[in-house]
């Protein structure tokens, strides 16, 4: 019996140097190596078929080349691979085997020389192909073709990113706008709140200085010469004071009291001693606050005024006291006058430097964001009598 074996059959080897047949087998010596060959080989195809990629087809109809430089689109979803095999004595049997990373990592088996993706999402994918012959044995070097479906790009992380930078801009410019809208409103109502204080102590001034004009007129029309210069010498440090105060919006506590004794001074001077007065400031307290300036002084006026100038069987007297309680700069002035039962309309129509300062108050409390407070007690005992007032001032660091 004629048997054929050579590379075309699966033999390793076509140059035969010498055979030996012992106890039903047959060995070949091939390229000095020895080879044995059993019965059950006959016709065995051990050789490797050989696969090749012809053709990609994009979208039914496009053609691609063949490389990794191709740049697909989003709109590349349906792919076609064409390919064929070689092998010796098998062309009719082989099988293919193909798999697509990124969709799915299992090996498929087809008889036909093409495979076909219809719908594919957008991502990365590796496509590989190995043909196999009757027996099974695949191709020794498989194709393998990498290629990329990007995303549309109103899905990408860039487009994404650049919506999110336009709306963060977006909301930037908005803050912005409300931003130096707000700051342009807090200026003109810093403004306005600067302008009315300066009105209100625009109208301070000059109320005082009608009372003190008066009070050295008195003192001229008496005829006494000795307190008209000194309570005019007195008027004139007070006006130089206030001067140097009005071009100042806040002043040291030190500054306050050193102006308002000079007030009481010459009130005391004008009302004849008929009153007393106690000026309590806690200095080491107060060292580094500034306060308004010219505050105080109309309520002392209303004290004065309303209250202590009216008593006739007893001394009056008058004590202005700065008290620091937890974050809060109280303010009290208490006398020993007629009180407001007696003063009644009389205090409220005359009042009208009071009424201005409660204004002026209220402004610089908002300003300052200080708790605006104002308390006024009509003292009833015996013993007690007059008012009592106290109010927040409003300060700012030094």
């Amino acid at each position: 019996q004629l048997r054929y074996w050579s590379v075309a059959s699966g033999f390793p080897y076509n140059d035969i140097r010498k055979i030996h047949i012992q106890d039903g087998k047959i060995y070949v010596i091939a390229q000095h190596k020895l080879i044995r060959i059993d019965e059950n080989m006959e016709g065995i195809n051990r050789f490797p078929p050989r696969v090749f990629l012809n053709r990609i087809v994009v979208n039914g109809g496009q053609e691609i080349p063949i490389d990794s430089n191709y740049r697909f689109t989003h709109e590349d979803r349906r792919i076609r691979f064409l390919f064929n095999g070689l092998a010796f004595r098998s062309g009719q049997y082989l099988q293919y085997q193909y798999r697509l990373t990124g969709l799915d990592d299992e090996w498929h088996t087809i008889t036909q020389p093409f495979v076909e993706f219809p719908s594919l999402s957008p991502g990365t994918y590796h496509f590989e192909l190995v043909a196999l012959n009757e027996n099974n044995t695949r191709s020794a070097v498989p194709v393998a073709y990498h290629f990329v479906i990007p995303l549309p790009f109103w899905e990408t992380d860039w487009f994404y990113a650049c919506i999110i930078s336009v709306a963060i801009m977006f909301i930037a410019l908005i803050f912005r706008y409300r931003f130096r809208a707000e700051q342009k409103r807090n200026r003109e109502r810093e403004a306005m709140l600067q302008y009315e204080q300066q009105a209100l102590s625009a109208q301070i001034n000059p109320h005082f200085l009608f009372n003190a004009l008066n009070s050295i007129q008195n003192f001229i029309l008496q005829e006494d010469k000795s307190n008209a210069i000194k309570y005019l010498g007195r008027f004139s440090k007070l006006m130089r004071s206030s001067l140097d105060h009005a071009r100042m919006k806040w002043i040291s506590p030190a500054e306050e009291m050193n102006l308002l004794e000079n007030y009481l001074e010459l009130e005391k001077m004008r009302f004849k001693d008929k009153f007393i007065y106690q000026v309590d400031v806690p200095d080491e307290q107060l060292s580094d606050i500034l306060i308004p300036s010219m505050l105080i002084q109309p309520f002392i006026e209303n004290a004065i005024l309303h209250g202590v100038a009216k008593l006739e069987n007893r001394q009056g007297q008058i004590t202005v006291k700065l008290v620091w309680k937890d974050t809060q700069l109280l303010c009290s002035v208490t006398d020993n006058g007629i009180g407001l039962g007696q003063a009644g309309a009389e205090y409220s129509q005359r009042s009208h430097g009071m009424n201005i300062t409660l204004e002026r108050l209220k402004l610089l409390c908002a300003e300052t964001a200080t708790v605006y407070f104002f308390g006024i007690t009509d003292r009833k005992a015996e013993e007690k009598k007059g008012t009592h007032v106290t109010f927040h001032i409003p300060y700012k660091r030094n």
